[in-house]
């Protein structure tokens, strides 16, 4: 499979962020989503932290590890709880997770104009395009709603 645009250390700086600042969380929790995230782990300890958000708990290490203990998905990182505990270590500053954010924002834009790109290209390749001002027009909409989102 080929590698997206994303990056590790937003991803990573931004997580670690929402376990060890309130502000951080709810900025998070509001502009971002599960998809915005490119690894795996990211999207999984993403989800768990909104869900110990959404019960009302205080979010930090121990209780998102907790809540993938309940969820019985804590199998499925691959480093563990280490994964949770080094995001903590490696905070750089969760005032700046605003900038970590719209990073994170960028590469999913870029990440989807890829795909869009890469289903052009196939496209073409496999399917007779009967209408090439409807096919122009559709490409149009999509990169539009793509980039709206910016």
């Amino acid at each position: 499979m080929k590698k997206l645009p994303y990056s590790l250390e937003a991803e990573k700086a931004v997580l670690g962020a929402m376990l060890v600042s309130r502000e951080a969380l709810l900025n998070s929790v509001v502009r971002l989503s599960i998809d915005d995230f490119y690894v795996e782990d990211h999207k999984l300890i993403f989800d768990t932290i909104r869900t110990v958000y959404n019960k009302g708990v205080n979010v930090d290490a121990v209780t998102v590890i907790e809540q993938f203990i309940l969820n019985n998905t804590i199998g499925q990182l691959s480093n563990k709880e280490d994964t949770v505990y080094d995001l903590i270590l490696n905070v750089v500053s969760a005032s700046n997770v605003e900038e970590y954010i719209r990073i994170i924002q960028d590469k999913t834009i870029l990440r989807k104009l890829v795909l869009l790109a890469e289903d052009v290209s196939n496209k073409w390749q496999t399917e007779e395009i009967n209408d090439i001002a409807d096919y122009v027009a559709k490409v149009e909409s999509d990169t539009l709603n793509i980039t709206r989102s910016r």
